[in-house]
């Protein structure tokens, strides 16, 4: 999609004081929605993109409304949800991004086995271990039925996500493990 392209798709959806200058680019909506808003609601990947070229700022205070573009993805479970949060993600979005219930997008993706989204949150560094409001990690709102397909694949996300560490570094703390060794001078030959 072009600038031009997305300058009249957002004036047809009612952003009447849209522009590419930056003290428009926030301007909600009748709806109050912001063109990120929009765009994510419509799952337009290639809106999402000619937005970025603007240089709108996805991570900006009045870059969305209400819940975090990420959370609304997932939720919408639309076929196009990888793509959307994939242009989220480049765009610097908040992976870590949080709903009112203290849920972020692996809660959400967990709790409706979206097991190729999960995966995809994970190898993007989302915070797995997060708890939300009620104590729950994104683990504990798997559904019991989901644990089957779900928990491998996860698992295996998390171990590839572990980095090893460098040989050269497995040779140097070898020597210090347990057993100290210590550098002696050799004695001068007369």
């Amino acid at each position: 999609m072009t600038l031009f392209e997305l300058h009249t798709h957002l004036k047809h959806a009612g952003f009447d004081r849209w522009g590419v200058s930056p003290a428009r680019l926030y301007t909600p909506n009748s709806k109050n929605q912001t063109a990120l808003d929009y765009l994510c609601d419509e799952m337009s990947v290639d809106g999402l993109q000619a937005l970025a070229i603007t240089k709108y700022d996805f991570a900006h205070e009045d870059a969305f409304n209400n819940q975090a573009p990420s959370l609304k993805v997932i939720s919408s479970e639309d076929p196009k949800a990888l793509s959307v949060l994939e242009v989220l993600f480049e765009n610097n979005l908040d992976i870590n991004a949080k709903d009112h219930h203290g849920n972020n997008a692996l809660h959400l993706s967990n709790e409706l086995a979206l097991k190729q989204e999960s995966v995809y949150l994970i190898n993007q560094g989302i915070d797995y271990t997060a708890s939300n409001d009620l104590e729950q990690t994104p683990f504990d709102v798997i559904p019991e039925a989901a644990e089957g397909f779900m928990l491998p694949a996860l698992d295996k996300a998390i171990k590839s996500q572990k980095k090893p560490v460098s040989s050269s570094m497995n040779a140097i703390s070898s020597l210090f493990n347990g057993n100290p060794v210590f550098w002696k001078p050799k004695k001068a030959s007369r």
